[in-house]
């Protein structure tokens, strides 16, 4: 049986709706990176989820308002691609840098 797969779209910062900007920072990051969601008057709900180098989903985070903390928890440095969605409408696509911690 074939596993599913799904396309993630891998520039940094694009934006599937126009009039819509989405800024990460810091990245690269140790620990938390926050999204910022410009344009969009109406605040909303939205699905933050990230994905490993292989498409494989990670973890999924819904959110409302128009900023969003990302907290790396048990994820290993490297890269990582992330999308967030609203109602179903892909939002946003990228990827994000996670560090090695000077612990």
């Amino acid at each position: 049986q074939l596993a599913d797969f799904i396309e993630i779209k891998t520039a940094v910062g694009e934006v599937e709706i126009p009039g819509i900007s989405v800024n990460v920072f810091p990245n690269p990051f140790t620990e938390t990176a926050i999204f910022e969601i410009k344009g969009n008057p109406i605040k909303t709900d939205y699905t933050f989820e990230i994905f490993d180098v292989t498409g494989r989903s990670l973890r999924k985070e819904d959110f409302t308002g128009n900023r969003f903390t990302f907290y790396r928890g048990d994820l290993l440095p490297g890269f990582y691609a992330y999308r967030i969605t609203t109602q179903g409408i892909l939002l946003n696509s990228g990827k994000i840098l996670i560090s090695k911690s000077n612990r």
